[in-house]
C-alpha cells in the first residue's frame, strides 16, 4: 500500500487556496493586456487564456483533501462498528458454547476463548477468528444446535466475517484512494502553477520598464 512518502510535493509555498486566488488574479491580468503579450509571444491566443481559465477551474471542482479524509474517517468508523458486533456477538455465544460442552476446557480453546482479546486488537485478526469460529461452530453444529444456538445463528457468525473483511478491504481502499487522489490533485495544481510563472514570467519581460505593470506580475511568495 502506498504511504505519504509517495506523494508528490507542491512546487509552491502557500495554500492551495491562496495560489488558486493568485492564479486568477493573473489571468485576469492576462485577459486585459492579452494584445501585449501576444506581441511578444504570439502563443499567447485567446484559446490560452480560455485553456487557462478552465485548468483553474478543473483544480476548484477537484476534491480537497479534506474530503478523503472524511471519506475514509466514516470507512473506519464503519469497520470499528462492525468489530464492536462482532465482538457482542462472540460473548453472547460464548454462553451457549459454554452450556453445550461445560468447562471442556479443549473445546473452550476451540471455540477460541483464549485467543479472542488478541483478536480483537486488528480487524484482520479478528475477520479471521470469525471465519475460523463459523467452522469450529459447523463441526459441532448438532451439539450447539441441542444447547439452543440455532443453526441461523451459526450461518450468521460466517456473514458478520464476511461484513467485518468487506469493510476493513473499504477502509484500506479509501487510504490509498487518499493518495492517488492526491497525487492527482497536486499535479493538476502544479500544472496551475506552473502556468502562473510562465505568465508571470513573460509580464515581467514585456513590462519590463513599466513599474505598476511589473509588479502586477511578481509572485507573493
Amino acid at each position: 500500500m502506498q504511504t505519504d512518502i509517495n506523494m508528490l510535493k507542491r512546487q509552491y509555498r502557500t495554500t492551495d487556496s491562496k495560489m488558486l486566488v493568485f492564479a486568477a488574479v493573473i489571468h485576469g491580468h492576462l485577459e486585459e493586456y492579452l494584445a501585449d503579450f501576444a506581441a511578444f509571444d504570439a502563443d499567447f491566443t485567446q484559446q490560452y487564456v480560455d485553456d487557462y481559465a478552465a485548468l483553474i477551474e478543473q483544480a476548484r471542482n477537484f476534491d480537497t483533501d479534506n474530503q478523503l479524509i472524511d471519506v475514509m474517517a466514516q470507512a473506519t468508523v464503519e469497520m470499528k462498528r462492525q468489530m464492536k458486533i462482532c465482538g457482542l456477538f462472540f460473548q453472547q455465544m460464548k454462553f451457549f458454547v459454554v452450556k453445550a460442552f461445560g468447562n471442556n476446557a479443549g473445546m473452550l480453546v476451540e471455540f477460541g476463548f483464549k485467543d479472542f482479546n488478541k483478536a480483537m486488537r486488528s480487524p484482520e485478526r479478528l475477520s479471521q477468528f470469525m471465519f475460523d469460529l463459523h467452522d469450529t461452530a459447523t463441526r459441532h453444529q448438532t451439539t450447539l444446535v441441542n444447547a439452543g444456538f440455532s443453526v441461523a445463528k451459526i450461518a450468521e457468525i460466517l456473514t458478520l466475517a464476511n461484513d467485518l473483511k468487506g469493510v476493513k478491504t473499504m477502509q484500506t481502499a479509501s487510504k490509498g484512494t487518499r493518495v492517488s487522489s492526491t497525487n492527482e490533485r497536486r499535479k493538476l495544481y502544479n500544472q496551475v502553477y506552473a502556468t502562473i510563472t510562465f505568465v508571470c514570467t513573460a509580464g515581467k519581460h514585456i513590462y519590463h520598464d513599466n513599474y505598476g505593470r511589473f509588479q502586477m506580475f511578481l509572485l507573493p511568495w
